[in-house]
This record gives C-alpha cells, sequence and structure tokens, in this order.
C-alpha cells in the first residue's frame, strides 16, 4: 500500500503543508489499517481503570436525587436532560465520555474530577443534591453569577465549595 498527496484533498491545503499533512496523518492511517488488525479476534482495547474514589463518587451520585429534568440541547445539559445524569455519564468509562481519564493517565482521583468540572450547573446541582449548607451554595452561586466564562464561573464555586466539603457531605448522605 503506498500513500501520495493526493490522499489529501487539496481543499485541505497545497504545497509543502500537504506533504506535512501527510507526515501528520500518516501515522494515524497506519494506526488504523495496520495496527488494529494485529490485535487477536475478539480482543478489544483495554479500558483505563477507573480509581476507586471516582468508582464511590459515582455511586454517591446515584444516590442523590435527581434535578428536574430539561429539554435536550438546553444550554450547560448538552445531551443530557438532568445534571445528575451528566454527572453519571460523564464518570462512566463504559457511557463512552469519561474525559476525566483522557489526559493519558488513570488515576485521576475523585478530587482532581471535581477539580476539572467547568460547567458551574454541574457543580451548584452536586452541591445542593449532596447536603451542603444552603449558605454556602448561595454564596457558590453569587459568585459565580459575578463572573463571565464557564472555568472562572467554576473556579468560584470551588472557591466556597471545595472538595473537601463536598466529600464529607457525600459521606454523610444517607446511604
Amino acid at each position: 500500500m503506498s500513500f501520495s498527496l493526493s490522499a489529501i484533498p487539496r481543499w485541505c491545503c497545497s504545497g509543502r503543508r500537504r506533504k506535512h499533512a501527510l507526515i501528520l496523518t500518516l501515522p494515524v492511517i497506519l494506526g488504523l489499517f495496520i495496527i488494529s488488525p494485529l490485535r487477536a479476534e475478539g480482543e478489544q482495547a483495554s479500558r483505563p481503570q477507573v480509581p476507586d474514589s471516582v468508582i464511590q463518587l459515582m455511586e454517591a451520585i446515584e444516590r442523590l436525587p435527581s434535578d428536574d429534568p430539561v429539554p435536550l440541547g438546553t444550554q450547560g445539559y448538552g445531551r443530557y436532560q438532568t445534571q445528575k445524569e451528566h454527572w453519571l455519564v460523564w464518570l462512566n468509562p463504559d457511557a463512552g465520555d469519561a474525559p476525566h481519564l483522557r489526559k493519558g493517565t488513570t488515576t485521576r482521583e475523585a478530587h482532581h474530577v471535581y477539580n476539572q468540572i467547568v460547567e458551574p450547573k454541574m457543580l451548584l446541582w452536586l452541591i445542593s443534591a449532596c447536603g451542603v449548607d444552603p449558605a454556602l451554595v448561595r454564596a457558590a452561586t453569587e459568585a459565580a453569577e459575578t463572573r463571565t466564562g464557564l472555568a472562572s464561573k467554576s473556579a468560584a464555586i470551588r472557591q466556597h465549595v471545595p472538595w473537601s466539603v463536598v466529600e464529607a457531605a457525600l459521606e454523610a448522605y444517607p446511604q
């Protein structure tokens, strides 16, 4: 099998850039067509090992009451109808998302996951659903409202309600 510059569409780039694009895409092409068939039949790519604290976080979230469903596509919900569903799919590697495991490491603990979230609605739902002091929830909500941008809003929420507070509330939540 040979590859030529014609493998890269002209609209993509031209001249020297096309050569560079071929060089950059060749490993991907080889990986798809050569390396993949080398796996034993029926063998699947290894799935990242989920840390125990993340599994415990998923189990704790499953016990929490759900928020009211919203129409699909609502801002801050994406393809989810509740923030509870958003959390559970986001954490579950079997659901195909699990972005917390995409950083090349399989040791991201629950506190790293909490600190990585940049969707304020996810954080606010979690802290209110698990029973964090309502005054702290209000303070976090008000602090987030003064910020622009999702990362900034999420950081403001975490300043008022750090992981240690959420973890304690989840541990105290009734089984």
